[in-house]
């Protein structure tokens, strides 16, 4: 098996230190003789529609190397659980393994740390204020290097507070994470994984920022579209209509299928006379 040696985080970390605080330690481990898994969230209350970020933590206290396989894209091997407000228990699909991604192997050094960075929004909408209860689950053992499992918890919970929207600070989320998303310093997987992150505001509060990946970002593109698709009002509506005119073939397929699902979930007959007019012109 192929393994990525690791002692620090693949990025999200530094892309969003200037808007989160993840309290989480890189480096050296504690000098007991286990490994530890834990996960946290990076605020524990947060405001409707923001993106919701996760610390997974591994830490190997072991005197040799720790394998951890966490699936498809570093994100397929995770069960999860959520209570919601309600008191309703949904336990959340896991991710799908198909298309380009990248290796989920990771390699722990003895001593070190490995953490990484997950948007929950990815499984789960968080539509509602309230109280939540998360429980996370890696579906593989933790193993050293001769292939023997290692006896470490891999589950973890916490509970997450969502208040009430607030308009002033979503636009600030938005803005940090598009100012990320079409830095021409930023390295692809930064500004993609910043982009990721602001297609999954929900919130017409973003539209206009995702219209600006639209036109500015070189590898954000296809997040904008599915953002905006994920939204489905007027204002995004025409903003994916605006965008039909883009050359690249493989774009202007995704736009269309994005209005096709707009189309298909709205009650709207202004709205859906509008995407079907533009779609058969």
């Amino acid at each position: 098996m192929n393994y990525t040696h690791a002692s620090t985080n693949i990025g999200l970390v530094s892309i969003l230190s200037l808007i989160l605080v993840i309290s989480v330690c890189v480096g050296q481990s504690s000098a007991q003789e286990h490994a530890v898994i834990s996960f946290a969230p990076s605020k524990p209350l947060i405001n409707l529609h923001e993106p919701v970020f996760v610390a997974l933590s591994v830490k190997n206290g072991l005197s040799e190397e720790v394998q951890i396989d966490l699936g498809f894209n570093r994100k397929s091997k995770f069960d999860i659980m959520i209570t919601d407000p309600n008191a309703s228990r949904v336990k959340v699909p896991r991710l799908g393994e198909e298309g380009f991604g990248i290796d989920g192997k990771i390699l722990v050094q003895p001593g070190k740390t490995y953490v990484q960075i997950l948007l929950l929004d990815g499984w789960y909408e968080f539509a509602k204020s309230g109280t939540y209860q998360v429980e996370i689950s890696l579906v593989n053992q933790l193993r050293i290097q001769s292939g023997a499992p290692v006896n470490a918890k891999t589950s973890g919970k916490f509970t997450l507070q969502v208040g009430p929207r607030d308009v002033y600070k979503l636009t600030k989320v938005c803005e940090e994470l598009t100012r990320m998303a079409v830095d021409p310093a930023a390295s692809a997987e930064k500004a993609t994984e910043a982009a990721a992150a602001l297609a999954y505001v929900r919130d017409p509060v973003a539209v206009p920022f995702l219209a600006e990946l639209l036109d500015d970002g070189p590898f954000s593109k296809p997040y904008a579209i599915y953002g905006l698709g994920r939204i489905g009002d007027i204002e995004a509506v025409e903003t994916l209509i605006g965008a039909l005119k883009i050359e690249d073939l493989e774009l202007r397929s995704l736009i269309r299928r994005a209005l096709r699902e707009i189309e298909t979930r709205s009650n709207d007959p202004m709205l859906k006379k509008r995407i079907v007019n533009a779609i058969d012109r």
